[in-house]
């Protein structure tokens, strides 16, 4: 959940940090988790989450380091999930919005699926704005939505990668599938 304060919207527009027409944003999202082998709940499941990687990129190293400590997440996080590269259909960055560290994000996920099929970008921040801290939960609301959607075509797409990065050094990602998913 982040609220769009005032304030809030000061700091941003004094930092110069969001990329020219990325609006500000407020939002939430709510999610109900169940074990895994949890069955006869009477709720179908829109997806599974296998598998979350964090770290951290000492800012004074630089952006290229950023990028390698986030690729090194991505590529951890599908390896233990078991997810193959190919497998991933669909990406939905977490600092698209953000003058410089999209680029950087960009670059991690280049370096991420090198040698493979480019997945596809969720672009959420252009569409809902930068939403700080409810920016994670926004960016699986918005592969969920994807994936529900008949209109989209996206049935055979097995799993989605969503990826977060910070200008105090913190990288992360999420890798999901479809419940269906072998």
């Amino acid at each position: 959940m982040e609220e769009l304060s005032a304030q809030n919207a000061w700091a941003w527009h004094r930092s110069g940090a969001l990329k020219p027409g990325i609006p500000l944003g407020e939002g939430g999202a709510v999610f109900a988790l169940q074990p895994a082998g949890t069955t006869d709940t009477g709720v179908r499941p829109l997806a599974r989450l296998l598998a979350c990687d964090t770290g951290f990129a000492d800012p004074a190293r630089g952006p290229l380091h950023a990028a390698r400590r986030l690729a090194d997440c991505v590529r951890a996080a599908l390896l233990r999930s078991r997810v193959a590269y190919e497998d991933v259909a669909v990406v939905a960055p977490g600092a698209a919005g953000r003058r410089g560290w999209g680029a950087v994000e960009e670059r991690a996920l280049r370096t991420a699926f090198a040698g493979g099929a480019e997945p596809c970008r969720l672009a959420v921040q252009p569409v809902i704005g930068e939403t700080n801290g409810a920016g994670g939960a926004l960016q699986l609301a918005a592969v969920l939505a994807r994936w529900q959607d008949p209109a989209t075509g996206t049935e055979g797409e097995r799993a989605a990668v969503l990826t977060s990065l910070g200008a105090d050094g913190s990288v992360g990602c999420a890798v999901v599938v479809r419940p269906d998913a072998g």
